[in-house]
């Protein structure tokens, strides 16, 4: 069964009310929070969500810092806030909190001949990962660690990368998040990652290949449904694309909802 989630900036509301009440209309299970501001936002959503069965898949952003800033203060920051997420993604029962580690360039020194640049930001991630995946554990929920493509980023850019990672850290509150947008750019295929990803794979975000909803570009969305289910994949399938200047916003996601359950079957 194809359980569909959106991300938050694409459905049409000026509340929470309203766009829970735009989901429950057209079927689909839950939305992608938008992690910023999510103290002031927390008590509404839990309003809505004692009247509404649109549920809570995962929480995006909203976190400042880097964990592989060179500055111990923007380390430390990141961990903080992601803490804070992780917090309320435990009480709104939702998978996880989607972490990007780093955007650009490498950031941490080389230690030569001690320890390459690259062996310091291993093994600092390593380790805030860590602690992260233990503190998520604790609140019910997970560190969903998602790989990003080349031109954004230097460190963890693809589905082997994040396995890497899962696999050191060792951690059942460790799992990862996929974008088919970066998936296309760095993966070679559609079937071995999802294969190689088996239970660690715990959200996957959709779009077309130029980000665009799925429809407006050229990947094969059913081979990627089709790989999902051959795997065994069982959590969300959640809808980030940049929306259309054609089509009004309800019109799109009405419609790409429909195209979704439709390929799903």
């Amino acid at each position: 069964m194809l359980k569909l989630s959106v991300c938050e900036h694409l459905i049409p509301g000026d509340s929470y009310e309203k766009k829970f009440e735009v989901l429950d209309t057209n079927k689909i299970d839950a939305i992608d929070l938008d992690g910023n501001d999510l103290a002031r936002k927390y008590d509404t959503l839990v309003e809505v969500m004692k009247i509404s069965p649109v549920r809570i898949s995962a929480i995006r952003t909203g976190y400042r810092g880097c964990l592989l800033d060179d500055n111990p203060e923007q380390r430390n920051l990141a961990v903080g806030d992601i803490k804070k997420l992780l917090d309320y993604a435990g009480k709104l029962n939702a998978a996880g909190v989607v972490v990007v580690p780093i955007y650009g360039a490498a950031r941490l020194p080389d230690l030569h001949p001690l320890k390459g640049q690259l062996q310091v930001e291993e093994e600092m991630l390593t380790l805030l990962l860590s602690t992260l995946a233990e503190y998520a554990w604790k609140q019910g929920t997970r560190v969903l660690l998602q790989p990003m493509n080349r031109y954004e980023t230097h460190l963890v850019r693809n589905v082997n990368e994040a396995v890497y990672y899962v696999n050191r850290v060792d951690h059942p509150g460790l799992r990862i998040a996929t974008h088919v947008f970066h998936m296309n750019i760095e993966e070679p295929n559609f079937s071995d990652p999802f294969t190689t990803l088996g239970s660690m794979l715990s959200q996957i975000y959709l779009s077309d290949s130029n980000y665009q909803s799925p429809g407006y570009g050229h990947l094969n969305i059913k081979h990627v449904f089709d790989q999902l289910q051959k795997n065994g994949y069982t959590g969300y399938v959640t809808l980030d694309y940049i929306p259309s200047d054609k089509l009004d916003p309800l019109t799109e996601l009405v419609s790409v909802t429909k195209a979704m359950y439709n390929l799903w079957w």
